[in-house]
């Protein structure tokens, strides 16, 4: 069996590092005399090999000021990985992410950024603010914590080249603390690739248009010419340097009821055409990405696209839904311009069940119902009819309920 043995080092030199390791010795005591072997040295591997000798101590870095504690504890850039635009263009939504124990975040600045030099954050010079976006909850250690998620975007350089990106946060004013790809425990090693190059423009979705419908929010744009690639990827997303590495994949959708407010992702499609079924209220802003590469790379559109809800392209009543119907369904329908609105609800004999009457603004509207008549009674199922009127126009709905 080993013996162990413990002990301290105490550290009084200048800055710099410093390497250490034990040693150890036998020593016989007896009357006749003390007996002192060799010191015998050992290195992280155990007894020096006679080949290669010490082949590793331990390493003491010794600053001559102390860290910051106040600084926060982890920090990553989340998403994306990479992305391809031209020139003086906006990126959209970058998300990083940071954690610290029983923060304010109030007392958060985070930004992102970007430079020519991939491993040397503190070198870049082009650093924006990022807003915050919500709590998150992730593992750290061995521990479930929670972390906060910021979102930011930058414009591209005006000169063509491949550039890096990542986030950093400082907490109250404390030391900045940079995040990659594969968060900050490990250095900085992994920013995301900026490609800008004058063909970025052949990967981005242009001239995004909206139709306000009763259906929701229609979105058409021109599809990105190198949306034409499709099959698999064949470059990892640090290794593109032409058009022809990029695979098209999907795009996404985002929506904010703000122009300079938190976009959410709200869908994705393959087509070049998305309905937003959640529109409501007054405006509401857009923008679309194209994503190549399996989701490594994406190419937003230039700019972002207002609506304004309250004037439909056309009077519009869409299909209830659900139907067939057990609880409730409801309606859509679109108005182009403010109206007198009368809801009637018919039973299969044309008895009169239910009615409303309302003056409406232009807009979009949601009509639901509890199917229960005008005395609170649930109706039974079978077969029933949904009158709406608007001005003189009349729309008739079939609508089955099961019990």
């Amino acid at each position: 069996a080993a013996d162990v043995y413990r002990a301290s080092i105490p550290v009084d030199a200048d800055s710099g590092e410093y390497h250490y390791t034990v040693r150890a010795r036998f020593v016989v005591r007896s009357k006749a005399g003390d007996y002192e072997g060799p010191w015998i040295y050992g290195d992280l591997n155990g007894e020096p090999d006679t080949a290669t000798g010490y082949e590793g101590f331990g390493l003491i870095r010794v600053l001559t000021e102390h860290p910051d504690t106040n600084a926060p504890e982890w920090a990553r850039l989340v998403y994306p990985r990479s992305m391809v635009l031209p020139t003086n263009t906006m990126t959209r939504v970058v998300i990083g992410r940071v954690y610290k124990a029983d923060a304010d975040t109030g007392s958060i600045v985070a930004q992102v950024g970007y430079g020519s030099v991939a491993n040397d954050p503190e070198s870049w010079t082009e650093w924006s603010d990022a807003a915050y976006y919500r709590e998150v909850r992730m593992r750290y250690g061995d521990t479930t914590v929670t972390a906060y998620e910021y979102r930011g975007s930058f414009m591209t350089p005006s000169s063509s080249g491949v550039y890096y990106y990542g986030y950093r946060f400082n907490y109250d004013g404390s030391a900045w603390l940079y995040g990659d790809l594969d968060g900050s425990d490990n250095g900085f090693n992994r920013p995301g690739y900026l490609y800008v190059y004058s063909w970025g423009v052949l990967a981005m979705p242009r001239n995004v248009e909206a139709d306000v419908t009763a259906e929701g929010v229609v979105l058409r744009w021109t599809e990105p010419e190198l949306a034409m690639n499709r099959g698999e990827a064949k470059v990892a997303a640090d290794e593109i340097d032409s058009p022809d590495d990029l695979v098209f994949d999907h795009y996404e959708v985002y929506a904010s009821d703000a122009e300079d407010g938190v976009y959410e992702l709200i869908g994705e499609t393959e087509e070049p055409v998305f309905v937003d079924r959640d529109a409501s209220g007054g405006y509401r802003w857009y923008y679309v990405v194209a994503v190549y590469n399996g989701g490594n790379v994406e190419s937003p559109s230039d700019g972002v696209l207002g609506v304004d809800l309250s004037k439909p392209t056309k009077l519009e009543v869409a299909s209830l839904a659900p139907n067939p119907a057990k609880e409730w369904t409801s309606l859509r329908f679109a108005l182009p311009e403010e109206s007198d609105v009368i809801i009637q609800i018919y039973d299969i004999t044309g008895r009169l069940l239910w009615a409303e009457k309302k003056h409406m603004n232009a807009g979009i509207y949601t009509w639901n119902w509890d199917m229960k008549d005008r005395r609170g009674v649930k109706l039974g199922a079978g077969v029933y009819f949904i009158k709406l009127k608007i001005g003189d126009k009349v729309f008739t709905k079939r609508l089955v309920v099961m019990r």
